[in-house]
């Protein structure tokens, strides 16, 4: 049995007119006309969840309840007519919530007696819903006698999610162990969800509340050191573990995941990028921790040609940043090497050297603003030209031409790749071509050298 999310039904009303879309799966609806026939009496034809059943249910978390009649309902009387109690603690339905979609169909959520919405059902809670026989569809005619259904979302303690994925590979050193239930867990002394939680190989382990479920529901691993490469863990939670109800798991639930081999994981150049700028990082990221004492320029890192720079990382990431000291060499292929001394926190060594390559792309202009051949307005008096490299800025006037002349100043950008061209607060002419000429004057902080540009716009009347 599938929910209907509102969204959903919302669209399916728009698309059908007066009909109400199709609600809870069930026996096949009437036709438009039986909806309002007045001698039809009204029934419930289907429910979410299903009437006298016990979950999990698909999607139920969200803990949307929902109806369906074979009649256009007259929407008062319904909502006069619900009612939910549980076996376990005092609910109620938020009449706030209840909405229907074609008359037909009717949503709400349960809430409990404080008015929290979206609750998180009891182990073993039974929910009765009832609809009192004076519920009226649109032609007067009454449900006659009470409806009554009950539905138990969840009969035992269970896990619910885990992360990483059963049988997930190549998991990275430093991801987290994440454990999901279908119900509160404890962390305190009396009953604490960790003591029966095994891990192998062991890890020296912490478990804490994911904050992203305010619910106690869901913790995770805090561990002083990452996790092995190329190794299975096998995560066990043994049927002693309880909820905060003191409800025990069934069974044991074991799952397993394989973390990857020490290696690289990804870089920035990536591998034959023919258009790297000529001033920026080299980034890589490994799949473990990193024993950063192992990475030096010329040893574990090697660029050819050389250049000069730094490294930027920091100890709880597995993310190396180089930082070139100058611009590199225009139009140029760089070769990066990254040498097997290179090691984990483990001790662990790169397999083989990784290699990967990149060319830089000439000095040249990335974006403008006006692009070319766009009509501009004539009160927009800025002329806004971005580049991919850092510039010497004492060649920029030099190099600017706009014809017709426009008198202007120019405007720095912080970050010295993009200049501004600020006519003042006058009208451009009317009706008027303006060509952009950036002339081979220009050239960057490493003194690369610019082949020239040229673009277009017009003003309008």
């Amino acid at each position: 049995m599938k929910t209907i999310s509102y969204s959903i039904l919302l669209l399916l009303f728009l698309l059908t007119g007066c009909r109400g879309p199709e609600g809870p799966a069930g026996p096949p609806g009437p036709n438009i006309e039986a909806l309002t026939d007045p001698s039809i009496m009204p029934k419930v034809i289907a429910t979410y969840p299903p009437a006298n059943s016990t979950g999990p249910y698909d999607e139920f978390p969200l803990s949307q309840i929902q109806i369906r009649f074979n009649k256009i309902m007259d929407r008062a009387s319904v909502k006069r007519a619900l009612s939910l109690k549980s076996n376990r603690r005092q609910l109620q339905i938020d009449t706030n919530s209840i909405q229907s979609i074609g008359g037909d169909i009717f949503t709400f959520y349960a809430t409990e007696g404080s008015g929290k919405k979206n609750i998180l059902w009891k182990i073993q809670e039974r929910g009765t819903l009832r609809i009192a026989p004076d519920a009226t569809d649109i032609n007067g005619n009454v449900l006659g006698s009470e409806y009554i259904m009950t539905f138990m979302p969840e009969s035992e303690f269970r896990v619910v999610s885990v992360y990483p994925a059963d049988g997930a590979i190549d998991v990275p050193s430093n991801d987290t162990i994440r454990i999901r239930f279908n119900s509160p867990v404890s962390l305190s002394i009396d009953n604490n969800i960790s003591s029966s939680i095994q891990i192998i190989p062991s890890i020296s382990d912490n478990w804490k509340y994911d904050t992203k479920y305010t619910d106690n529901t869901a913790i995770y691993l805090v561990s002083s050191s990452s996790l092995l490469s190329d190794t299975i863990y096998a995560i066990t939670v043994f049927e002693t573990a309880k909820d905060t109800d003191y409800y025990r798991l069934p069974k044991n639930f074991t799952w397993n995941f394989r973390t990857a081999s020490f290696n690289v994981k990804s870089t920035f150049p990536k591998e034959d990028n023919t258009e790297v700028p000529l001033y920026g990082n080299i980034d890589v990221s490994f799949t473990s921790m990193v024993d950063w004492n192992s990475v030096k320029l010329g040893s574990g890192f090697k660029i050819d040609p050389y250049i000069d720079g730094y490294f930027d990382y920091s100890w709880n990431s597995p993310a190396l940043k180089f930082i070139p000291a100058i611009e590199f060499a225009q139009n140029t292929w760089y070769n990066v090497t990254l040498d097997t001394v290179i090691q984990s926190k483990q001790g662990e060594h790169l397999k083989t050297p990784y290699q990967f390559s990149f060319k830089t792309a000439p000095l040249k202009v990335l974006r403008t603003a006006p692009s070319h051949n766009r009509l501009y307005p004539r009160s927009t008096n800025t002329i806004e030209i971005e580049f991919n490299a850092i510039l010497d800025t004492s060649t920029i006037r030099s190099s600017f031409q706009i014809v017709p002349w426009e008198n202007g100043e120019f405007l720095i950008d912080r970050s010295r790749r993009l200049f501004v061209y600020h006519m003042g607060a006058g009208l451009l002419r009317a009706n008027q071509e303006y060509i952009i000429r950036i002339g081979v004057n220009l050239s960057s902080i490493g003194q690369a050298q610019f082949t020239g540009y040229e673009f277009r716009f017009r003003t309008g009347g």
